[in-house]
């Protein structure tokens, strides 16, 4: 099992865009063979401050979704 952790600043003017291209990314990524979780934490006193935690069977389910 492969753990990725991602931790985004977002600029307040893209907030909108990434949040709907970050919602699209994880049903996208929800459906590829070997992945596990992809979860999109957004920080409570932040809203700009995200997290994403990927988990894949393997070093090749992660290869493939990069």
């Amino acid at each position: 099992m492969k753990v990725t952790c991602v931790h985004v600043n977002v600029k307040p003017e893209y907030l909108r865009e990434f949040t709907e291209a970050i919602v699209e990314n994880h049903k996208g990524t929800r459906t590829e063979q070997g992945n596990i979780r992809f979860d999109v934490l957004q920080q409570v006193d932040d809203p700009c401050r995200f997290m994403i935690y990927e988990v894949f069977e393997s070093d090749e389910a992660v290869k493939t979704h990069k």
